[in-house]
């Protein structure tokens, strides 16, 4: 048995960008006095970014897995940096995988909180 509900959330209705996500979805904000929902048991998120000047995209998910040293649940955080070199030349290449390693370093401490670096110690 199963219930579905789908809806269309247009854009500039209430929100007019991706960071504006709160404005839409209940469960990205603080909780709120007298709300239905309880807090959300788990939760699936991709966002993606696009690179400067369209040189590639940096994908960032999170997804709850079950980790196999110890069979704890943890969510799992992936940031992958996709993209091309603007040619196959060797500085053409070395220069893109700088720029998508400093997109997938600089991405993940901005997206992460700054209450979760001092959790994991980040300097």
């Amino acid at each position: 048995m199963r219930g579905e509900l789908r809806h269309n959330i247009e854009y500039n209705k209430g929100w007019s960008s991706y960071a504006e996500l709160d404005k839409v979805i209940g469960a990205l904000t603080p909780k709120r006095n007298g709300a239905f929902l309880p807090d959300p048991e788990r939760m699936n998120m991709q966002v993606t970014y696009r690179l400067p000047e369209n040189t590639g995209r940096l994908h960032i998910s999170f997804v709850p897995v079950i980790r196999g040293r110890d069979g704890a649940e943890v969510l799992q955080m992936t940031l992958t940096a996709r993209g091309a070199p603007k040619t196959s030349g060797t500085d053409d290449v070395f220069d893109w995988l700088d720029l998508g390693r400093k997109w997938v370093v600089k991405g993940f401490a901005d997206f992460t909180t700054p209450n979760m670096h001092a959790v994991w110690g980040k300097q």
